[in-house]
């Protein structure tokens, strides 16, 4: 179906169809790093793949069984120190999806790294 009251809604956000095409070609690939490969983690990196104009590059874990094995089921690279995570310059944002007595420490490096940081609490 087409018309010009077509819309698209991104969570809170509404926009035409013709606003929409120009901003989506002007949007470069944000590289996205998740810190945490467990239940959530591995969801944020779901909901990562499903959105346009995101890449999910990197899945940091302690535990490399989990790591590798959420890295590997989204063609993502697996870390066992987000530090290392957050050293890449392809990385742009990360998901802090950790127990949350342990948020503040991938957090501030994070912030120290210049990325953009959402907290899963």
């Amino acid at each position: 179906m087409s018309g010009a009251n077509e819309h698209i809604v991104l969570g809170s956000l509404v926009l035409h169809n013709h606003e929409y095409e120009r901003k989506e070609s002007c949007m470069e690939e944000i590289g996205i790093g998740v810190i945490g490969a467990g239940l959530m983690g591995s969801l944020f990196c779901s909901i990562i793949r499903q959105i346009p104009q995101t890449k999910l590059i990197g899945v940091a874990d302690i535990d490399a069984e989990k790591a590798n094995s959420v890295a590997g089921a989204y063609s993502a690279i697996a870390f066992t120190d987000y530090r290392h995570l957050l050293d890449r310059d392809d990385i742009d944002a990360v998901v802090i999806a950790v127990s949350e007595h342990h948020h503040v420490a991938p957090t501030v490096a994070a912030l120290k790294a210049g990325k953009h940081v959402l907290v899963e609490k």
